[in-house]
């Protein structure tokens, strides 16, 4: 930690020096050539809808004494999100907002020097209101950024980490530790297994109702449904609080989750999914044919939908479904009514899944009632804990980080 640095809201100069070095990383080793990858961040910023208002920023950590250098010590882009919480205790279910933190990257000359630490340590209090948050730490950080950079209205944010749970966590906010992991399943089921199954149930099945998805940066699921659905989810997560589990779930418990109605977040996954494999030199000849390809499918009669992506693996040779959001209206209702519809999401992932000619299906961060049904009931569904794109979340709210239980995972 440096109190000769500090963070800025990046000029455009800094910006494209973000995007070089997160291209260097990410995608050159993918075969994307830097002219599309600066193309695609292009189109994002001008079209994508999680981009918008300013929903999107870089940050750059800096020297204090070269505010507008390009040669940027660690940089990172947050996302602003439309986000819910419900308070069992009083019975509020508020509208908030959140942070996905994304694209944290250091240049390979200035690794290993504790950059990437500070900017995450400074990021929490230019998200947070400080009400909540231990005081600056002018001792070790200096004075703290510029008041036109501070954003101080996040209820918490959230991110992904690909390089274990550690690091985040130890990017501390005061003395109490940074982005905890909270989501590190997912369900896995193999297409050939399933194959076998199916064709002996001899099953046909009844798309009447479904709306197929083919818009990958439209509004994708009606947002009446959405809050519905996320309403009934907050509230039958606190209503299935175990009193009996460990002293952090209490009736001061918080339940929370980035709204699938925020701008763009439920397109983000695909956005940025499209273009990158696109542009990849290994994926052209796995890629779904346009006149096949679906992005998910919504059945409002019966209150369901799911969202999806073809994913293509580095040399081209595997195609995964990843599904990355899962909507049942049916949650509190009656078990064989949710269990019915969930039979159905399935039935419909796979049959899109093998009309796509994917390999297998993964599903994140399920709600626990869902995830348990489907343990339950489909014999070839494994839970696996992830290694890598774990799920963080750092509090910036009254009470403690433990008190808060994230629902939902999509990234």
């Amino acid at each position: 930690m440096s109190a000769d640095l500090t963070v800025v809201l990046a000029s455009p100069a800094q910006k494209r020096a973000w995007r070089r070095n997160a291209w260097e990383y990410w995608m050159k080793p993918g075969g994307m050539s830097e002219e599309s990858f600066h193309e695609n961040q292009d189109w994002q910023e001008a079209e994508a809808r999680h981009a918008q208002d300013n929903r999107a920023l870089i940050w750059a950590l800096v020297p204090r004494s070269d505010l507008q250098t390009t040669n940027i010590l660690a940089a990172c882009r947050t996302l602003r999100r439309q986000a819910r919480c419900y308070d069992p205790e009083s019975g509020q279910m508020q509208d908030v907002t959140s942070y996905c933190v994304t694209g944290v990257i250091t240049a390979p000359e200035h690794r290993r020097k504790g950059y990437a630490r500070q900017l995450m340590s400074t990021m929490h209090y230019i998200l947070g209101p400080h009400d909540h948050l231990p005081p600056w730490p002018i001792e070790t950080l200096g004075p703290p950024p510029s008041i036109r950079t501070m954003r101080n209205d996040a209820l918490y944010s959230i991110l992904w980490s690909d390089v274990g749970e550690d690091f985040y966590r130890s990017c501390k906010i005061g003395d109490r530790d940074g982005w905890v992991t909270r989501l590190d399943e997912e369900l896995v089921w193999d297409i050939k297994i399933e194959d076998r199954q199916e064709r002996a149930a001899a099953v046909d099945l009844d798309l009447s109702g479904v709306r197929f998805l083919r818009e990958w940066n439209a509004e994708l699921v009606p947002p009446a449904l959405v809050e519905s659905y996320e309403t009934k989810l907050l509230k039958q997560a606190a209503g299935n609080l175990d009193q009996n589990e460990s002293e952090m779930k209490t009736r001061k418990t918080k339940y929370i989750l980035d709204s699938a109605n925020s701008p763009g977040l439920i397109n983000y996954y695909l956005v940025r999914g499209v273009q990158n494999r696109s542009s990849s030199s290994k994926s052209e000849f796995t890629i779904p044919k346009p006149e096949t390809e679906t992005f998910g499918f919504v059945d409002q009669e019966r209150g369901i939908w799911a969202v999806w992506l073809v994913d293509i693996d580095d040399d081209g040779t595997k195609a995964t479904l990843r599904v990355t959001s899962v909507g049942v209206l049916s949650l509190d209702d009656e078990q064989v009514k949710l269990r019915d519809d969930l039979v159905r999401i399935k039935a419909i992932i796979l049959d899109q899944a093998k009309n796509m000619d994917c390999d297998e299906v993964t599903v994140w961060a399920l709600p626990e009632r869902i995830q348990k049904l489907w343990m339950e009931n489909e014999s070839t569904i494994k839970s696996f804990k992830r290694k890598e794109h774990l799920g963080a979340i750092a509090w910036y709210g009254a009470g403690h980080g433990d008190e808060v239980q994230w629902e939902g995972g999509q990234e």
